[in-house]
């Protein structure tokens, strides 16, 4: 893919945002043609807001491996099962880019694998695979958090619309798979949470039920993962 900064804004944007250059190394031929070979493994087509979140996402992530920060077993999770052990997609992806990189960074296998994982992960949880399963990648743990997730959202529709019968389990099934790279983000990212308090009056304006049954969804959830009130 040839991204380039032509589609960040007017003309004037642009030529100011060169100028600047907040993140030279995205200019990095090499960088360029790796990403531009792992986004040709995607079976869908990212949007251009989403390829160039991603392209930057992977360019940081590239350049703190070629600086030689790698990281550690210790400080990564273990969300997604073994390498050997996944499957569909992720494994897919997985193999597709641990190839692209085996010979280009020079890491030993146990490190490389380590840094895919965590790039896998991470683009899972930040929505750009959306094809991803839990089945063929959480491990047994993080299935039976997501399984927490659902009774969650079961008992939140139950209490907030007085439901005798609550959502049906196909029903369920199919918001659990929708939410599952959002749910993936709570669980890849909460070890930093970040402080922030959104405004949702805005929300409340013009969704007051969706909103009203989102926050005591959050409520539940938030006990769950045991993070402080962000509302």
């Amino acid at each position: 893919m040839n991204v380039t900064y032509a589609n960040l804004g007017s003309k004037s944007s642009t030529t100011t945002t060169l100028r600047k250059k907040p993140f030279p190394v995205a200019e990095r031929p090499q960088l360029k043609a790796i990403f531009g070979t792992f986004l040709a493994t995607l079976s869908q087509t990212l949007p251009e807001s989403a390829k160039l979140a991603c392209y930057y996402q992977f360019g940081i992530w590239h350049f703190r491996i070629a600086q030689g920060h790698q990281l550690h077993a210790t400080v990564t999770d273990c969300l997604f099962r073994t390498t050997e052990t996944l499957t569909g997609s992720v494994r897919q992806y997985t193999a597709a880019l641990t190839d692209l990189l085996c010979k280009e960074t020079g890491l030993s296998a146990e490190t490389l694998d380590i840094e895919i994982r965590y790039a896998i992960t991470t683009l899972v949880a930040m929505g750009f695979i959306p094809e991803a399963t839990p089945a063929g990648s959480a491990t047994a743990e993080t299935l039976a958090t997501l399984d927490v997730f659902t009774d969650i959202m079961q008992s939140s529709y139950v209490n907030f619309f007085k439901s005798q019968d609550g959502l049906e389990t196909t029903i369920l099934a199919k918001i659990g798979q929708t939410l599952y790279p959002l749910h993936l983000h709570l669980l890849h990212f909460n070890q930093h949470p970040i402080d922030s308090h959104p405004n949702i009056m805005n929300a409340y304006q013009f969704y007051p039920l969706h909103t009203a049954y989102t926050c005591m969804y959050y409520d539940e959830l938030q006990h769950v993962l045991n993070c402080p009130s962000r509302r």
